[in-house]
């Protein structure tokens, strides 16, 4: 972890400081952004650096104070006008506006390049646009990493390898589907209750962010590097803090907002390192990297032709994302 967070703070203090033609006659503005993510470090750090880099990149005419929160209250807060920006999870994304549950189809992305791709394609920014009627629209993202499989003692290498498993998972809403599709079961259950749960037999595995393996208490048979779902978080601003800025601060905002994100897309990939590195050397576990991917999306066919037949909102930015892919 030291060396990972000396990276962080490399990184950090490599963020690009100059000015992105703000004006010096330009009217003060004093911004507050919540960070709901106070556990994070690398987070704490990005969005610290972040604010730092607006400061500069407007000749000091645009302050961004970061407070600490709890998403709920900070959503709250940014409908009510007393805060300007904050991030939500991609749960409460997909509860704002059903498109963002685009992201959560199974195997959508072959690696995660083509998610980050995606994220800074025209079809998110689209996407970022939907909540205005809430009063707030999409700034950036941040890469929320890889959720993969991983279990007491079975490899998975294919679709057929999850017949008849039971898989425990914290977030059910996001991969229902795809368990039951491969012919395994569901188990929801809470997040801590997991690994008790495996080294009892009561489940065979589990599916969760590769970041779980830091909390991972006793031994595992395998960790399966599928990426079968990779989910955003998104930072959001309130649309009356951006009608406070002029042109050319609105301009070093998100200019200075998409850096914080190619940043801390370096810190998750580093981070994922260190986890996939915790299962191994804390937890025993064998790491399969080497999948049948294709196998995988070939047998998720049935849950995106239920999503195409349901006359969800989401089918279409689906399309648009495979798009992006050809």
């Amino acid at each position: 972890m030291k060396r990972i967070l000396i990276l962080t703070l490399c990184l950090l203090s490599m963020l690009p400081l100059a000015a992105c033609g703000a004006q010096t006659a330009a009217e003060p503005v004093s911004l507050t952004l919540v960070n709901p993510l106070r556990d994070d470090e690398y987070a704490v750090d990005a969005l610290g650096a972040f604010a730092d880099a607006v400061w500069e990149a407007t000749d000091e005419t645009v302050t961004v104070e970061v407070q600490e929160g709890d998403e709920a209250s900070a959503l709250e807060a940014l409908r009510a006008g007393t805060i300007d920006m904050t991030v939500l999870s991609y749960e409460t994304m997909c509860a704002l506006r059903e498109e963002w549950k685009a992201y959560s189809m199974p195997y959508l992305f072959p690696r995660r390049e083509a998610c980050w791709e995606a994220m800074d394609s025209d079809v998110t920014q689209t996407l970022y646009a939907l909540t205005a009627e809430e009063g707030f629209v999409g700034l950036t993202w941040l890469d929320a990493g890889a959720r993969c499989f991983y279990t007491a003692s079975k490899k998975i290498t294919g679709p057929a390898d999850l017949q008849g498993l039971r898989i425990g998972t914290a977030k059910p809403e996001l991969v229902r589907d795809l368990i039951e599709t491969m012919g395994a079961e569901c188990v929801p259950m809470d997040y801590d209750a997991i690994p008790a749960a495996i080294a009892a037999g009561e489940i065979d595995g589990a599916e969760d962010n590769v970041l779980a393996m830091f909390d991972y208490t006793g031994d595992l048979g395998y960790l399966i590097y599928d990426e079968h779902v990779r989910a955003p978080l998104v930072v959001v601003i309130s649309t009356a803090a951006l009608e406070r800025l002029d042109d050319a601060q609105r301009s070093a905002l998100r200019a200075k907002a998409h850096e914080m994100s190619e940043y801390y897309k370096a810190f998750r990939v580093g981070y994922e390192d260190e986890g996939r590195a915790e299962a191994q050397d804390e937890h025993g576990a064998k790491l399969v990297r080497k999948i049948d991917r294709e196998a995988f999306r070939t047998a998720c066919a049935p849950v995106y032709d239920a999503l195409r037949e349901s006359g969800s909102s989401a089918a279409a930015i689906v399309e648009q994302l495979l798009a992006l892919q050809k």
